[in-house]
């Protein structure tokens, strides 16, 4: 059985999130969660949480933007 998520994990994830990376396909970006996640933390831990339990995870979650990033050769 997978363990739950403990609301301490979930600040150290949160509060370590990267900055100015892309956004999701939701337009969502890190710095958008952490803005939120004071308001949404207990939300967000019963989400996951959730998720874990019932072991399906959103068709959405599943989706991602790829970009092709062309370097110049030197």
């Amino acid at each position: 059985m997978i363990s739950l998520i403990s609301l301490e994990e979930l600040t150290d994830v949160i509060t370590n999130l990267p900055k100015g990376k892309a956004h999701s396909p939701t337009n969502i970006t890190y710095e958008d969660i952490q803005l939120l996640f004071p308001a949404t933390k207990e939300l967000l831990l019963e989400l996951f949480n959730n998720i874990l339990e019932i072991m399906v995870i959103p068709d959405d979650w599943l989706k991602t933007n790829i970009y092709l990033i062309l370097k110049p050769k030197p």
